[in-house]
């Protein structure tokens, strides 16, 4: 079966389409960037004030949050090892390969979220601690 004769009529019908749509959906693109324009005007001092607000409680933790979800990454990679080890051996075969990603990706993923909750758990209780 040829394949050609069918990607080519699609690939150009679809060409065609998106340059339609980009030229089509230009004017609306004007019109929000007006609008947006004209509420920048409106907003010019109060916005950096409350930017300048979150961001400073934003970085306030950060070392925590990255620190936490290393450890959490790194205990996800550890326990991902032992029971890949426990279950196959370090000798599998492809099967078993697409279990032990699984498995690599499972854990890694469980114990970073969890190192994400307990790092907001000691962030509230820092901020109830200094207030």
């Amino acid at each position: 079966m040829n394949l050609t004769a069918i990607f080519i009529p699609a690939i150009v019908f679809f060409t065609i389409y998106k340059i339609i749509e980009v030229l089509t959906h230009r004017k609306e693109r004007i019109i929000i960037a007006d609008k947006l324009e004209q509420m920048s005007n409106l907003n010019d001092s109060i916005l950096p004030d409350r930017l300048n607000q979150f961001f400073s409680e934003r970085k306030k933790y950060t070392s925590l949050r990255a620190g936490s979800v290393l450890l959490g990454m790194g205990l996800g990679f550890l326990v991902g090892f032992i029971i890949q080890y426990c279950c196959f051996g370090l000798d599998y075969n492809y099967v078993h390969g697409q279990l032990v990603s699984v498995i690599y990706m499972g854990s890694i993923l469980i114990f970073g979220g969890a190192a994400l909750l307990g790092s907001f758990v000691i962030e509230r209780t820092m901020d109830k601690n200094n207030n």
